[in-house]
C-alpha cells in the first residue's frame, strides 16, 4: 500500500525563509495551505517561487493560494508548474501515488480579499470537490473544526464554513482535511470517523510555529 511522507505549513506571510520552515529532511509532498504573501505583490510572489524552487528535498510541492495572495485573484496562474514536481491547485486535482489531492483558495467573505464567497453561494462553491478525493486542501477551516477566533468583543467564536464541513462529511474518502487561514486555531483534531483535519498556520502573533509532519496511506 503506497504512503507519502508529508510537511504541511500555512499562512507563513513572507516569513518562508525563517529558519524554523527549512528541514533538510527527505519527504515525498511538501503542502502550502495559502497565505503565503501580505497582499500578492509580484515581488512577494516571485520570492515564494523562488524559495519554492529551492526546496529540493521534496518530491512533489503542492501549493494554494489564500485570502492575502491577492496577485493570483487578479492574474489566475492555474496551470503554473503544471506537470512538474510543482503543483498549483485552484479548484483542481492532482493525484500523486494514487492519492488525489483537491485544492481550493476560496474562503467567507471577511472585508475585501481574495477569493472570497457570500454564504448564499457557499454550497455552490464546494459542490465540484470529487467525492474520491483523499487529501482535501483548503485556505479556511469547516465550521466548529480548528476555527475560532475573537470577536470584536474578545469573545472566541467560530468562523469556519458550515457548507465546506457539510460537504466534507459527504465525502467519506476524504482521510485529510488540511488549511490555515484562522491563525488562532492551530493544531490537530482526529476524529472517530478516521478523518483528521489539521490547521498549521504558521504565524500567530510574533511566533513561528513549525510546519505539521504526517503521513499519507492511499
Amino acid at each position: 500500500m503506497p504512503t507519502l511522507s508529508a510537511l504541511l505549513i500555512s499562512d507563513t506571510h513572507g516569513t518562508h525563509w525563517h529558519k524554523h520552515y527549512q528541514t533538510s529532511k527527505h519527504y515525498d509532498v511538501l503542502i502550502h495551505a495559502g497565505d503565503f504573501t501580505n497582499f500578492g505583490r509580484p515581488e512577494e510572489v516571485e520570492d515564494f517561487k523562488a524559495w519554492l524552487c529551492q526546496q529540493n528535498q521534496f518530491d512533489d510541492i503542492i501549493y494554494i493560494a489564500g485570502n492575502h495572495d491577492l496577485g493570483y485573484e487578479a492574474t489566475p496562474v492555474t496551470l503554473l508548474y503544471n506537470g512538474t514536481r510543482l503543483h498549483y491547485l485552484y479548484n483542481r486535482t492532482v493525484t500523486i501515488e494514487g492519492i488525489t489531492f483537491y485544492g481550493s483558495p476560496c474562503t467567507p467573505r471577511f472585508f475585501d480579499w481574495a477569493f472570497m464567497y457570500d454564504p448564499s453561494d457557499a454550497r455552490e462553491v464546494w459542490k465540484d470537490i470529487p467525492h474520491h478525493t483523499n487529501v482535501l486542501i483548503t485556505h479556511g477551516p469547516p465550521y466548529g473544526i480548528l476555527d475560532k477566533c475573537p470577536n470584536r468583543w474578545g469573545v472566541m467564536e467560530s468562523v469556519g464554513c458550515p457548507e465546506l464541513l457539510a460537504a466534507v462529511e459527504q465525502r467519506p474518502a476524504i482521510q485529510l482535511h488540511l488549511f490555515g487561514h484562522i491563525h488562532e486555531g492551530y493544531g490537530r483534531i482526529d476524529h472517530p470517523s478516521g478523518r483528521t483535519s489539521i490547521n498549521a498556520s504558521a504565524m500567530y502573533q510574533s511566533q513561528q510555529r513549525p510546519p505539521v509532519e504526517f503521513t499519507i496511506h492511499a
